[in-house]
């Protein structure tokens, strides 16, 4: 419980401060100058903030910032938290859990957020103070989502989450924003695919005792999303050909032929169940060392432009991708198959479909 201390300024006023301890923060604050019935009614509120942050303590720093609201020191909270001047991996998590905290974000948006963060530390490296970010590195990691081909939507998602986190943080860490949010959207480019020397590059830096390499296989040799490959079911075989039966984005579902060449790779990823984050941390640390530069959804563009070459019709593709519009999948037909013709060689029996070739 807080306690209350008085000294006389005139007659039945006093200058007050109270002795509380809200988390981590204790000590004597002065209230200043009131009745002794607002002085009364300001302990009340100190107290059921005492008591609520030793019930949910993650929530502790929430009341510290509420208790400076209450005894009129909201100045002085945000001096402390500047002062401190925490790492800004460390704040983009603590804005990620306080929002699910608060319950103001769905779980897939929680995924993004995460993707995001862990895109800002393979741009950056390392850590570093929330004061250094400015706007040459917001305009370094907008160029860094263009040069790796992300889709405009997938990228805006991602610069949004970067801004709201950036948001997040006034009134809590920063006194206001000095970097301009308003970054063009970059010209049209063809989306990143990997060649098969490139493919072979990636796979060679793998542990021999790495199961990734059955994951990194599916997704090249099916176009899977990356999150679809754990909802993938096995149809019955049908003269000697093989389907995945996916319950791909928004539960649709679609059926996508797997080589016979492919099939111990799904038995396989099917018996080593690993977390999605670690299938993309995998890849992105073999691109690395192979010298790559290329994302794991890259992965599914080979797909789609080894089918182009292949002559697969316009609308056989749209199912094979699972596209909802064929406005997304004439992103991939703006191009002459002859551009890709380089991905159709003798390891074409990982990536292909078991299909003829139409002319």
């Amino acid at each position: 419980m807080s306690q209350i201390y008085q000294n006389r300024s005139g007659k039945k006023v006093y200058n007050w401060s109270v002795l509380a301890q809200i988390g981590s923060i204790k000590g004597r604050f002065t209230l200043g100058t009131k009745s002794k019935q607002q002085a009364r009614k300001l302990k009340v509120q100190i107290d059921n903030l005492e008591l609520q942050s030793r019930v949910n303590p993650d929530k502790a720093e929430e009341y510290q910032r509420v208790f400076f609201d209450v005894i009129g020191q909201s100045n002085k909270w945000l001096e402390m938290k500047l002062a401190a001047d925490p790492y800004f991996f460390d704040v983009f998590k603590e804005c990620i859990d306080n929002k699910v905290s608060m319950g103001v974000i769905t779980e897939r948006t929680v995924e993004t957020y995460m993707d995001t963060l862990t895109n800002l530390k393979q741009v950056f490296k390392k850590s570093f103070k929330l004061s250094q970010f400015n706007q040459q590195q917001y305009d370094k990691f907008a160029n860094y989502l263009n040069e790796y081909g992300y889709a405009t939507a997938s990228r805006n998602m991602k610069l949004r989450c970067l801004r709201s986190m950036i948001s997040w943080c006034v009134g809590r860490y920063i006194n206001n924003i000095n970097i301009q949010f308003n970054i063009k959207n970059p010209k049209e480019t063809i989306p990143r695919f990997l060649y098969p020397n490139e493919f072979d590059k990636v796979m060679q830096q793998l542990p021999s005792t790495s199961v990734m390499g059955y994951y990194f296989r599916i997704y090249r040799g099916t176009g899977l999303r990356r999150s679809e490959v754990f909802t993938t079911e096995l149809l019955d075989n049908k003269q000697g050909r093989y389907w995945l039966l996916v319950n791909g984005k928004g539960g649709k579902q679609r059926t996508v032929e797997l080589h016979p060449d492919l099939l111990d790779d799904w038995y396989q990823l099917k018996a080593n169940p690993v977390q999605v984050k670690s299938i993309t941390t995998a890849w992105y640390r073999a691109c690395k060392r192979a010298d790559v530069k290329a994302r794991l959804h890259d992965l599914r563009h080979t797909f789609a432009f080894t089918q182009i070459a292949m002559g697969r019709p316009n609308y056989e593709l749209q199912g094979l991708m699972g596209h909802s519009s064929f406005k997304t999948t004439e992103r991939y037909l703006k191009y002459d198959k002859e551009m890709f013709m380089d991905l159709l060689d003798d390891k074409q029996k990982l990536i292909g479909v078991n299909q003829p070739i139409y002319t």
